[in-house]
């Protein structure tokens, strides 16, 4: 009898144990890997503080290997808005990826002049759930494939300006969210 007990508790545990393995609502997504890649990239590059590293030229600002990020806030101390995240050379120095938030990604291939970064429209969405702004995106695929949508230019070491040869894109991108305006004038290094 008190093997059959012994038998059948080890049963359970196992069952639960492997259940427990099985379970897929714990793993990271790629958008979940990358922010917490960035975050202890930065918090590991405290040292080198980012306002102390002049960036001179638009190369500077891709192949920067601190993994900063350029965004504009908006608001006040306590209502601060936010607009989307550019990331160069994350993972991959011929392209940006642009963080809409921590669980919606997406890669856009870029190309350099002597002044100017282009951001190609091409996107690859790496998003946990069907944001708007991922619907706006798939809707807007083919229409601008291959085509500039996005040219900044370095203004300082601190500071992107940002122009939109498809202002429509740009309009109908940014109504996606209520609270927030993902493509701006500007966009600034994060000294937060």
């Amino acid at each position: 009898m008190k093997i059959k007990k012994v038998v059948t508790i080890l049963g359970f545990i196992f069952t639960i144990s492997l259940l427990t393995f099985c379970d897929n609502t714990n793993r990271k997504t790629d958008a979940e890997i990358k922010t917490e890649t960035i975050d202890s990239v930065s918090n590991k590059n405290e040292d080198f503080s980012i306002s102390n590293r002049k960036r001179k030229t638009i190369s500077d600002v891709v192949n920067n290997t601190y993994k900063s990020k350029w965004l504009n806030i908006s608001g006040d101390t306590l209502n601060q808005i936010y607009s989307a995240f550019l990331h160069f050379n994350l993972e991959n120095k011929d392209e940006v990826d642009i963080e809409f938030s921590p669980e919606c990604w997406s890669s856009f291939p870029l190309t350099l002049t002597d002044s100017t970064i282009q951001v190609i429209w091409n996107p690859k969405i790496d998003s946990k759930y069907d944001f708007e702004i991922v619907k706006k995106i798939k809707k807007n695929l083919t229409k601008y494939q291959n085509k500039t949508f996005i040219i900044l230019t370095l203004i300082n070491d601190t500071t992107l300006n940002a122009t939109y040869p498809y202002s429509s894109l740009i309009n109908e991108l940014n109504k996606s969210d209520k609270d927030r305006i993902f493509f701006t004038k500007s966009f600034n290094i994060d000294k937060r």
